[in-house]
């Protein structure tokens, strides 16, 4: 998502794209900070280098890997 809104910005007669982030959990705020919120209607880019998100590695450790489910009708549920 993230990517294709850098894209987006860069073509010059590029019109609209849904932006849900305001319905993440939270987690994915505390993660990264920097992720981009809308304001307004509008979501503002970055100018940080990269895709400017930098991720709070502290935080990331209170999130372990998941591990994965084998077993017919097992789930895997991440943030």
């Amino acid at each position: 998502m993230i990517g294709s809104r850098c894209l987006n910005a860069s073509i010059i007669n590029f019109e609209i794209q849904e932006y849900h982030a305001e319905f993440y959990s939270d987690q994915y705020f505390s993660v990264c900070p920097a992720f981009p919120r809308q304001v307004d209607g509008y979501v503002e880019l970055s100018d940080a280098p990269g895709l400017g998100l930098p991720f709070d590695e502290a935080e990331i450790a209170k999130y372990p890997p998941l591990r994965r489910v084998h077993a017919r009708g097992g789930r895997i549920k991440g943030i």
